[in-house]
This record gives C-alpha cells, structure tokens and sequence, in this order.
C-alpha cells in the first residue's frame, strides 16, 4: 500500500491510496482520492488546507471530478502504452521540496538533513545526505519535516 500527499503552499489538500493486486504478476490496482476542495474549516489539522482557502475559489465539484478522471485515464493510457520513463520524470518534476534542503526525521525519531533527489522505479524516495550518499527509503521509514 502506498500513501502520497499532494501540497500546495506547504499544505496538504489531497491524499492518494494506492494498492497494487499480485497474483503471480501486477493483477490490479485500486486507488483512493481525496480532495480537499471547498472545505475552509480545518480543527486540529494545521497542515491541512483546500483549493478554496488557497485560491479563493469556490469550485465545482462535478467539474473537479471529470478533471480526476481524464488525467487518471490520461495517465493510465501511458502506462499501458509502456512510457513509464515519462510518468516518472513528470512526477519527479512535482515532487515537493525536490533539490531544497529539508529534514527528515527517521523511525526512531532521529533528525537529519538531506535533498530530495527522486524516487527509484520501485517508488523508493531518493534521499542525498550530507555525505553526498544517495540513500534509499521506503514508505514510512522517514518522513519529511515542512
């Protein structure tokens, strides 16, 4: 299973579930938005925002919807196609804080600095430490300090 945030102003207004079915090979993958699109009251979650505090719009949700369904077929379509190289270079592209010094603070509650460099095709964070080493994390083993 593997969770992704979506931020925009250093704040998170969107989480992405994915969940990948093997039997043997790649089976199916079932995946689960969600959007925080014209919510403006967020109690006890001071990292969270919505598309309307951010930009003062009031949106359509219909709209919103049909705009998630054609960039998942779009996306979907080019993955089928076997273009995963662009995939992840346009993912790569949007990383959030990508070449930015950032901290870190690993399982064990241990702070540490490094630049996000890219994620590995098996969706492995690329982390260069200050010793220049690129090192490898999985889903949760660190988690990124904003």
């Amino acid at each position: 299973m593997v969770l992704n945030d979506i931020l925009s102003a250093d704040k998170k207004i969107c989480g992405i579930l994915i969940e990948n079915v093997i039997k043997n090979k790649l089976n199916s993958t079932i995946i689960g938005v969600g959007i925080n699109v014209n919510q403006t009251d967020f109690k006890n979650l001071p990292k969270a925002s919505s598309l309307k505090k951010i930009t003062g719009v009031h949106y359509n949700l219909d709209e919103i919807l049909q705009l998630v369904i054609n960039y998942t077929k779009e996306y979907s379509s080019l993955l089928q196609q076997g273009k995963y190289e662009l995939v992840k270079n346009e993912y790569e592209t949007n990383l959030f804080r990508k070449n930015k010094p950032s901290t870190f603070k690993d399982a064990e509650g241990a702070l540490f600095s490094g630049f996000i460099k890219g994620v590995t095709k098996y969706g492995k964070l690329q982390v260069i430490l200050e010793d220049e080493i690129v090192k490898k994390f999985d889903l949760k083993e660190i988690t990124l300090l904003y």
